[in-house]
């Protein structure tokens, strides 16, 4: 949409970074996934890899998607990353990102009818904001032209609210099946949520028996039917206010979890884990201009199409 590829190498998001431009077995899926790919099977030992060394641009927040470290913060820099034959190769989204996202089912026909979801990635650099775009079209038509639909979406906070925007982009064109956006869900949340005092449009919404929040973790989670009409030709707003006292749940309520649909491209079906027990399994150290470290691969493009042929 932009002339961009989608597919890409770090430098092109982080011109600036020098240690960026010398990794060439790592790569950006659009502007906010960043995957390590696992291509080397043995050390120079001939023993069996169980890590991978990758690098993370170090102006940005990134949070792990696998299953065991879900929403986890990932120290930037060099760092050697957990993953043995049973594991998902390491996948980051970037903060200050949205990205739109379904659960996946059999048939992209099928998966076409599951509800929004937005993943949100905070980055602590820029105030708790975070913004994405949503492109949807008929999903056959031969010229999309005439039958999309597209939305930009931002979120920000304040002391003591936080906001969800979703902002059609005109013109629009035919209509086309729209799902609803039911799951939002927010890394690096900080505050305590007053899920009670949530307003859509401006008219209350209670948000207190479909959302919950994980201090630990620093994981916010929504999850209502029907919550957002995306047919709706207008602008909408989600808000909800907050304060900075430590969040204590409910005794009644139980522990949270968290379905994780990370993208179908680098993950499998949906499924569910106790977020209390991600952890962090990253031993990471940031460059300095003597650490001149970085990434060698003599066949990355390689390496990327037999990764994406084998994931997909």
């Amino acid at each position: 949409m932009s002339g961009g590829t989608v597919i890409r190498p770090l430098f092109f998001e982080f011109p600036y970074d020098e240690y960026a431009r010398n990794v060439s077995n790592q790569f950006m899926w659009g502007s906010a996934i960043l995957v390590m790919p696992y291509v080397m099977e043995r050390d120079h030992n001939m023993e069996p890899l169980n890590s991978v060394h990758g690098y993370l641009p170090i102006n940005a927040t990134w949070y792990s998607l696998r299953e065991n470290d879900y929403g986890v913060a990932a120290q930037s820099g060099f760092a050697s990353h957990s993953s043995t034959i049973n594991e998902f190769l390491p996948v980051f989204i970037r903060g200050n990102s949205i990205v739109p996202r379904q659960s996946p089912r059999a048939t992209t026909t099928a998966s076409r009818k599951n509800p929004f979801e937005l993943l949100i990635a905070l980055d602590a650099k820029w105030f708790r904001r975070a913004a994405g775009l949503l492109y949807w079209d008929s999903g056959d038509s031969i010229d999309p032209f005439y039958e999309y639909r597209k939305w930009q979406i931002a979120y920000f906070s304040s002391t003591i609210r936080a906001s969800l925007v979703i902002n059609p982009a005109y013109p629009q064109r035919k209509s086309v099946n729209i799902p609803t956006l039911d799951i939002i869900e927010i890394f690096g949340y900080v505050h305590s949520p007053l899920f009670e005092t949530a307003k859509l449009n401006n008219v209350p919404f209670d948000l207190s028996d479909c959302a919950s929040y994980n201090p630990s973790m620093l994981i916010l989670r929504i999850n209502c039917t029907n919550l957002i009409d995306m047919s709706l030709r207008k602008r909408q707003t989600l808000t909800w206010n907050h304060n900075m006292e430590p969040y204590v749940p409910p005794p009644s309520k139980p522990l949270i979890t968290s379905t994780i649909t990370t993208l179908t491209s680098f993950t499998k079906s949906t499924h569910q884990m106790p977020i209390s027990e991600a952890h962090s399994t990253t031993k990471a150290y940031i460059p300095t201009t003597s650490s001149t470290n970085s990434l060698k691969c003599e066949s990355a493009l390689t390496a990327m199409l037999l990764l994406i042929f084998y994931t997909l």
